[in-house]
């Protein structure tokens, strides 16, 4: 239909190129007219009214004749989406998972900061470790029915989109909560709408024992009949990364490595050698620090996987020098190696990330 409304509207001798310039040139024409609403209701009109004369006179103010016919099936398609929008009303939808709306999880179920409510996950900060967050623990899911007289929702998982598993976790209703007492669904999953508190809170999933890729869809009964959302991918992690500190070692001016079993090391001995190894698939940040008494803490060493995700740890060792050290002062220090990965636990992920695992080795430094 459009073909024939659009060759009605524009003059025979302008017809489509279809080169890339045009295509970019078109680009930069629709982009100018959709930043002013004024304009693009002029041109919304004409097209609904079947205003040729307008149609034809707009083109020529906004010297647009190169692209009537482009022009006029655009606004053809805009129309037909505005009327399938219509015709077709919102299905069911998971909004949130661990307080991260869905908008900022990606295809492959690893979500951006912040949380909704801005504090449970920080933004993403790269250097810092935070960013492409994993979900762990215990998972809270948010939803919206978009159903007239919803009677019945249940929330389901699966990891290959084909057998599902449905979520029957017992919700406590709470103050200022009407329905007071514990929500809990029947045997097949199903909750019961009016047993709800907040409209929007659907249940809880415990990850437990759950790794890798997994998907949620939420389900809503009305009538007899059952409306599915869409399923939403998310990336399950309850692993802690592994590391490990080996015993220190005194690397001496001639290039040869002593290892310190009970006692320390001197000035003038050579540098403290510390061996360490970290790994997790989601790998956030790793920092090496001597710790001394009365809260000193002396930074050694830190490494951040710096916003690229296949950056899963580090192996090496440093020759630290101690008394290069501002802050040094004689005593017995506890060398720790701490590391994070991205995982948002139990809907938070504070500092780095949320698994965090340390080690240490003690040495006095004189």
């Amino acid at each position: 239909v459009s073909v024939f409304i659009c060759r009605r509207f524009c003059p025979e001798d302008v017809a489509v190129k279809d080169t890339v310039e045009e295509m970019m040139e078109f680009a930069h024409v629709t982009l100018r007219i959709t930043e002013d609403p004024k304009v693009f209701r002029e041109f919304l009109g004409a097209y609904d009214r079947q205003d040729i004369d307008r149609w034809r006179s707009l083109v020529e103010e906004y010297e647009l004749r190169p692209f009537c016919r482009q022009l006029c099936r655009w606004f053809s398609f805009y129309r037909c989406r505005l009327i399938c929008q219509e015709m077709c009303p919102r299905m069911p939808e998971i909004t949130k998972v661990g307080r991260i709306p869905v908008e900022q999880i990606d295809t492959l179920g690893y979500a951006d900061g912040p949380s909704y409510d801005g504090t449970s996950t920080p933004p993403d900060d790269y250097s810092m470790g935070r960013g492409h967050h994993p979900f762990g623990g215990k998972v809270l899911i948010n939803g919206l029915f978009n159903v007239s007289s919803p009677e019945k929702y249940r929330v389901e998982y699966s990891t290959d989109l084909s057998s599902w598993n449905h979520i029957s976790a017992n919700i406590k209703n709470k103050e200022p909560c009407l329905n007071l007492g514990t929500m809990s669904p029947d045997a097949n999953g199903w909750y019961t709408v009016s047993e709800m508190c907040d409209p929007q809170f659907l249940t809880i999933l415990n990850t437990a024992g759950m790794e890798g890729t997994h998907y949620l869809r939420l389900t809503v009964r009305s009538g007899g009949s059952d409306f599915f959302s869409e399923a939403v991918t998310v990336m399950v992690d309850n692993t802690a990364p592994k590391i490990d500190l080996q015993n220190l070692m005194i690397l001496q001016p001639d290039g040869d490595l002593e290892e310190i079993f009970c006692g320390g090391i001197k000035e003038g001995q050579g540098k403290l050698r510390i061996t360490y190894e970290v790994h997790d698939e989601n790998f956030a940040y790793f920092d090496i620090v001597a710790m001394g008494a009365n809260s000193l803490t002396i930074p050694i060493y830190s490494k951040s996987y710096g916003g690229n995700p296949s950056v899963k740890g580090e192996t090496g060792y440093i020759d630290w020098e101690p008394w290069k050290e501002a802050k040094l002062i004689p005593c017995c220090y506890l060398i720790r190696l701490a590391a994070w990965d991205r995982t948002i636990v139990n809907n938070m992920s504070f500092g780095h990330g949320s698994h965090r695992v340390t080690r240490f080795q003690a040495v006095e430094i004189q």
